[in-house]
């Protein structure tokens, strides 16, 4: 065993790994008995980070790599976990062993075996498609040489996978013919109701995009799909096809990556158009980096945006465009009508200190709405950036505030308890807009937390911050209220009719 595996396995059994979560063994001679004494020693992560096993470059035989494939098959990991086998000269052995353990490893794995020898994914895909695979799977095949023969299997992987399932198909010479094909598998009964497909650098045009979102419409607003296909030549027609699809009754939930994609004004319009429909789903997420994207691009969306129909938990990510002062203006202007739950990224425009010193002030004393998020780059302006994060929880911490005052007029076992359903959802619908307790609860707790910091501070050491009605005065109120009720109904007794 070579020196340095010996030290680096210490590391790993004393759960000591990089910062970047990346333990890179690549391209160091390793063969399979290193490789079988690293594979007993793999862990996971006890913080939840990402552990990358960079094997790439290195020459294995069968020997070595089913030996890979057994530790897998008995580990139990507890965050996700990557083996780049990339470059390995894995083989059509390799695969139809891979195909045999891949349903005893363990959930949220990722294999990347691009570049490599075999011939045909059949097997694998065989195992992928009939669910003998572990959740949260991960089969990544950035830089194959994929046939239409390959894509064939795929897309039957595609279509009959589990939940959850990442295809990366990225710098593969795919193009529009197989890109077609692939998009075929959205079209079957019972497509899985989760996954992602990474297509990026595929040399896909307009013409991929109107054939993928023709194929979804079959799905429906259960269906979630992350679809990257960043550095590709969609362009704006290719973002029409997708704004038409969203625009559409009951379409599937979408994260699109349309980054790099010579993207202009007449995509935005197209998207804008869509996001005044009241048919885009809440939680959609488009990112339009890196394009063609000025101030004057963006004139359509900042309308749709003011639009009561635009949803909520909506994410745009307009970062390396060529946005300035005129952008940050117009988001000042019209930031108390944006809707709730809006992320917008910005990061790496044009603006500078002195514009985004503009823009904080205009923001300043709007009644942002809730749960607002607006990222300018904590990196270039931190200070900026703390300074608007402060401003976009104002409505946050009021709505708190508010709870505060609430559950300590209620003072009884259950927060709120004398409050009707139906007022506490109204007072929570403004903050979660999304119906999820989960978060209702963090807000009970917030407010209770802050309740009990006021009864044990200094100035209020009881419970009678909240000042009980004297009973005298409570009496006294009582009795002029009947009287005045006593009054009005003789009076309704003596109108005439």
């Amino acid at each position: 065993m070579k020196p340095f595996l010996s030290t680096l396995i210490k590391s790993i059994q004393a759960g000591k790994f990089p910062a970047n979560g990346i333990i890179d063994c690549s391209k160091q001679k390793l063969n399979d008995e290193d490789l079988q004494i690293l594979a007993t020693a793999l862990r996971s992560s006890a913080n939840g980070q990402t552990i990358t096993y960079n094997l790439s470059g290195n020459q294995f035989s069968i020997q070595g790599i089913q030996a890979l494939w057994l530790a897998l098959s008995k580990a139990s990991f507890s965050s996700p976990v990557v083996i780049d086998l990339t470059s390995t000269q894995l083989g059509d052995g390799a695969i139809a062993s891979l195909a045999n353990h891949l349903k005893h490893f363990p959930s949220s794995i990722t294999l990347k075996i691009g570049k490599n020898a075999f011939r045909s994914l059949a097997p694998l895909a065989s195992a992928v498609a009939s669910g003998k695979c572990p959740k949260d799977f991960t089969l990544d095949l950035t830089g194959s040489p994929v046939s239409l023969t390959t894509v064939t299997e795929l897309k039957t992987v595609l279509s009959k996978a589990p939940d959850n399932l990442t295809l990366n198909l990225s710098s593969t010479p795919l193009k529009d013919e197989g890109a077609i094909k692939l998009f075929e598998a959205l079209e079957s009964p019972n497509y899985p109701k989760k996954q992602t497909i990474v297509l990026r650098f595929t040399g896909l045009t307009a013409q991929s995009s109107r054939a993928m979102t023709k194929s979804l419409e079959k799905l429906n607003s259960q269906h979630q799909l992350s679809i990257d296909l960043e550095g590709n030549r969609l362009a704006s027609d290719g973002l029409h096809a997708f704004s038409t699809l969203l625009a559409k009754p009951n379409s599937p939930l979408l994260k699109l990556n349309v980054k790099d994609n010579d993207i202009n004004s007449l995509g935005i319009e197209a998207l804008s158009k869509a996001l005044s429909s009241g048919n885009v789903l809440p939680g959609t997420c488009i990112d339009l980096s890196k394009n063609l994207l000025d101030d004057d691009a963006l004139k359509t969306l900042w309308e749709a945006l003011q639009s009561k129909k635009c949803p909520a938990n909506l994410t745009l990510i307009l970062n390396q465009n060529s946005l300035g002062k005129k952008t940050l203006s117009t988001l000042a202007q019209i930031a108390d009508q944006l809707p709730n739950g809006l992320r917008i990224s910005l990061v790496g425009n044009k603006f500078s200190k002195e514009d985004l010193a503009g823009f904080i002030e205009g923001i300043q004393g709007r009644l942002l709405p809730f749960s607002l998020h607006l990222d300018i780059g904590a990196k270039d302006y931190p200070e900026e950036q703390q300074k608007i994060d402060g401003l976009c929880q104002l409505p946050l911490q009021t709505v708190v505030n508010f709870l505060v005052i609430l559950q300590g007029q209620a003072q009884e076992s259950s927060p709120l308890s004398v409050f009707s359903d139906e007022i506490i959802r109204h007072i929570f619908s403004f903050v979660a807009t999304v119906d999820n307790p989960a978060k209702i609860a963090r807000l009970h707790d917030k407010a209770s937390d802050k309740l009990r910091k006021i009864y044990t501070s200094d100035k209020h050491p009881s419970n009678e911050f909240f000042t009980a009605v004297p009973k005298a005065l409570e009496d006294k109120d009582k009795k002029n209220k009947d009287q005045e009720e006593k009054s009005l109904s003789m009076e309704g007794k003596t109108k005439p009719h």
